[in-house]
């Protein structure tokens, strides 16, 4: 999902809306939702960066920054992320919807959100996507009212 070309890659240039802040991209608007409220500038870097790539390198560099509760969080803000972006944009919908019936699979390294380097990774931002699909498809769906900006439940 790292194909800029297409729409349901993270780094594909639909805009997506966090906290009241719009992202040029689900892969900034990913990265940017590690930090908490006392890292807003890292969080402004990420949106101003001119690609997906540049903004996970700030986050990259910035590791050290990233609020406490990531790990615990980052499936559910990373699906929500997900769902603003094909509630969005038709073009992500029908994207989505031709994947029906079909695994979406993330091809990197990363153990985590992608394969990983053996093919056994935990596939998390497949899944997620997945979820979408079925929750955008078999449910009704509606936006969620605009969380505040780094609330501490997050």
């Amino acid at each position: 999902m790292r194909d800029a070309t297409n729409p349901i890659s993270h780094w594909a240039a639909y805009p997506v809306r966090r906290h009241g802040i719009e992202f040029f991209t689900s892969e900034a608007a990913c990265q940017a939702e590690a930090f908490g409220k006392d890292a807003a500038n890292i969080v402004e870097e990420i949106r101003q960066a001119p690609s997906p790539r540049i903004a996970m390198e700030i986050a990259l560099r910035n590791r050290k920054k990233i609020k406490r509760n990531w790990q615990r969080v980052r499936r559910r803000l990373v699906t929500r992320i997900c769902m603003d972006k094909v509630t969005r944009h038709p073009e992500v919908r029908q994207a989505l919807w031709e994947t029906w019936g079909y695994p979406i699979k993330l091809d990197t390294k990363d153990p985590y959100w992608g394969l990983g380097t053996n093919g056994n990774g935990g596939n998390v931002a497949g899944a997620i996507m997945e979820q979408c699909r079925e929750r955008l498809f078999r449910e009704p769906y509606t936006l969620p009212q605009e969380e505040k900006m780094f609330a501490d439940e997050y």
